[in-house]
């Protein structure tokens, strides 16, 4: 079992990503990349003094100073023409610099790798530079960002390209771009007109670029500057016929499901209608025969649940609760994750009969026939753990340690995610009575002879010393 379960746990310990600022774009007259380094060859003494602090977060490295030693080592040994991903770095390196210099650094850098995306005869080249100017294209606003877009969206180029890859990595950029704080409006109807285009996009004739498509739509459709209209044509053309959800491909309905739950966790109460009416039509989604489909749609429920406005959380916890019976093993199993997702926002009434259900005979931790189904019942203890009185934490507690299952378990899925979910309690109660006798299991499990429950331990234990 994957510790990495743990975190995804939204109660569970959060890391804070980077934020960077904005490039100021200034009308400079612009230069080649290759001319630009022959007249600064020595650039690199400007990331000195900046101590190597460019945004880390952009490309996902947690420690910035790192990030920046490494672009001064690549000037050094003149390599970094040579590489997109780290010119895309010293571009927003240069923002961070704020003189005439990096103005003209950028120009010569966008220069570069509009050449190389524009022009390379190597696809995988053109793919790569595509990721890096998605990731400037999410940093800067206005024209330098309708330029890249527009690069994107050209004839032959980004979306266009003969290549598949460099088709899915454009997509892949244009999602980043489309869902980035610095975006707006204008620049989503481009996006997603030109996502939606006929053998474009979701229309494409690849599985991979109609999978990135889907998932960039709900990305687009999810994000904080995206409008109301923008999300019902999102909507329609991911439940269209032959499309999203309704693709003939088994491999692209999950991730359009994946989209849809994501685009109605954000939704207002208008569309969150037409999507849960959806969900539970009569003979179809939760209400089909067909196994796939009822796994992807109560995932999608259960999304649409977790939004702290949704209109039908009554509804969606009785169409998840309804799932903890059904004869098929992985319904069950789904029915349960899924109600992880809306356990922060049910009343107490209805946590009360989670409680219940969870515990009940021949149900959640006592699924007669299925060790997966109990483990994941643990773990769904734990979430509503988080959510509950001191007194129910302590039932919880005494559900997880006192029975011959739960982190005594000889199974080892069971055991695990027992022990995450005493994690998510010693992360959530202030009790101290309670937080002293978790400490007490967790010193155990420091020394169990499972490596993942050991690692789980460690993880849980600086949960309680973080506690304030």
């Amino acid at each position: 079992m994957l510790i990495t379960k743990l975190y995804n746990n939204p109660y569970s310990l959060k890391k804070n990503a980077n934020k960077g600022k904005v490039p100021v774009q200034a009308d400079k007259q612009k230069i080649s990349g290759s001319d630009f380094f022959k007249q600064n060859a020595d650039f690199n003494k400007y990331l000195v003094n900046f101590k190597g602090q460019v945004y880390g977060g952009l490309f996902g490295h947690e420690t910035s100073s790192i990030l920046g030693q490494d672009v001064v080592e690549e000037i050094n040994a003149k390599e970094l023409s040579l590489n997109p991903m780290n010119m895309a770095r010293m571009y927003v390196a240069a923002d961070i610099i704020k003189s005439d210099e990096s103005e003209r650094l950028q120009d010569a850098i966008y220069s570069g790798l509009e050449d190389l995306f524009c022009n390379h005869s190597d696809s995988r080249v053109r793919a790569g530079v595509s990721l890096a100017l998605g990731g400037i294209g999410s940093k800067v606003s206005g024209g330098r960002q309708n330029d890249i877009v527009d690069l994107f969206i050209a004839p032959e180029k980004g979306i266009n390209d003969e290549d598949a890859n460099v088709r899915v990595s454009s997509i892949e950029a244009l999602s980043n771009i489309g869902s980035s704080a610095n975006v707006n409006i204008g620049q989503q109807e481009k996006i997603f007109n030109n996502l939606t285009a006929e053998e474009k996009g979701i229309n494409d004739i690849d599985r991979d670029v109609r999978i990135s498509s889907v998932e960039a739509l709900g990305n687009i459709g999810s994000s904080a500057n995206v409008n109301a209209e923008l999300q019902e044509k999102i909507f329609s053309s991911l439940t269209a016929e032959g499309k999203g959800v309704n693709d003939a491909d088994n491999k692209v309905k999950p991730k359009a499901f994946f989209s849809l739950g994501k685009l109605g966790a954000n939704a207002n109460e208008a569309l969150q209608s037409k999507m849960f009416n959806l969900l539970i039509s009569e003979g179809n989604f939760i209400n089909s025969e067909n196994k796939f489909i009822k796994i992807l749609s109560l995932q999608a429920l259960a999304a649409l649940g977790g939004n702290p406005q949704a209109k039908f959380k009554n509804e969606i916890f009785a169409s998840l609760k309804q799932g903890f019976t059904d004869p098929i093993e992985d319904i069950r199993l789904t029915a349960i994750d899924s109600m992880k997702n809306i356990v922060g926002h049910i009343s107490t009434d209805q946590k009360n009969e989670l409680y219940t259900d969870l515990t009940a005979y021949n149900m959640g931790i006592n699924d007669p026939s299925s060790a997966v189904v109990k483990a994941n019942a643990y773990e769904a203890l734990g979430y509503l753990g988080a959510n509950v009185s001191v007194e129910r934490q302590n039932e919880i507690f005494n559900l997880l340690t006192t029975r011959a299952e739960g982190v005594n378990a000889v199974d080892e899925d069971i055991k695990e995610l027992s022990f995450i979910a005493l994690g998510t309690l010693a992360a959530n109660t202030k009790d101290e009575n309670l937080q002293n006798n978790i400490l007490n299991w967790l010193e155990a499990g420091i020394n169990d002879d499972n490596h993942d429950v050991k690692m789980l331990s460690f993880i849980a234990l600086g949960s309680l010393v973080l506690q304030p």
